[in-house]
């Protein structure tokens, strides 16, 4: 038993909140007087300016760590992660306006745009660049038709990594056969690997040089 310090009633030790720090291993006053002070002004206040202390956020890290390693915390996290609840929630945000609010301020700062810039020269990075401008050249022309990057480099690896118009084994780009503002697909069918001079080279015309790649090795 045990007497509360804010109604003076004396109740069992089950209606007393557990803390380590008290000498009896529970705290001054009972679940509902503690239940009572928080819900009020002054108990919400108090409760946010210990949050906002490093001394109050230090106790919450020390919390959530000492839950997250318990056999409860594993197995709620596991039931978390395989449940359908994981999966809502985190569409929710994704959807929500807060994940791109948040996107776009670490993408401002100089960590972000640090790390978008390792991200753009690895080969996946480049692989995302490569599709994004693809697509958006394609519907600014209402281009039918698709591609990736693997058939991309699939189509490369059959020219053995030259480019079809002089023949050098050079950084090959994607070109359009026939080109998106002549009514061209986005097709794979449509597309011929050329270095980035010939590429440029060719401009807006319409020339195979598979065709002509073709008669060279008949």
């Amino acid at each position: 038993m045990k007497t509360c310090s804010r109604c003076g009633k004396t109740k069992a030790l089950s209606e007393f909140v557990r803390n380590r720090t008290k000498p009896d291993g529970y705290t001054y006053q009972c679940k509902a007087c503690r239940a009572e002070y928080q819900a009020s002004e002054r108990g919400r206040a108090a409760q946010a300016r210990w949050q906002a202390s490093e001394k109050g956020r230090e106790c919450l890290r020390r919390r959530q760590a000492r839950y997250r390693t318990s056999e409860k915390g594993k197995a709620t996290q596991a039931e978390y992660r395989t449940g359908s609840s994981r999966r809502v929630t985190l569409r929710r945000y994704n959807d929500s306006n807060k994940r791109s609010a948040v996107n776009r301020r670490y993408n401002s700062t100089e960590k972000g745009r640090a790390a978008f810039r390792r991200y753009r020269a690895t080969e996946s990075g480049k692989e995302v660049s490569r599709q994004a401008v693809n697509r958006r050249r394609a519907r600014k022309a209402n281009a039918d038709g698709t591609h990736t990057y693997a058939q991309f480099l699939s189509l490369c690896e059959s020219t053995d990594n030259r480019c079809l118009r002089c023949n050098r084994k050079a950084p090959l780009t994607e070109d359009h056969i026939i080109p998106l503002s002549a009514g061209g697909t986005d097709d794979i069918s449509n597309i011929q690997p050329l270095c980035k001079g010939c590429n440029s080279s060719k401009g807006t015309g319409t020339v195979d040089y598979r065709a002509a790649n073709l008669m060279a090795v008949a």
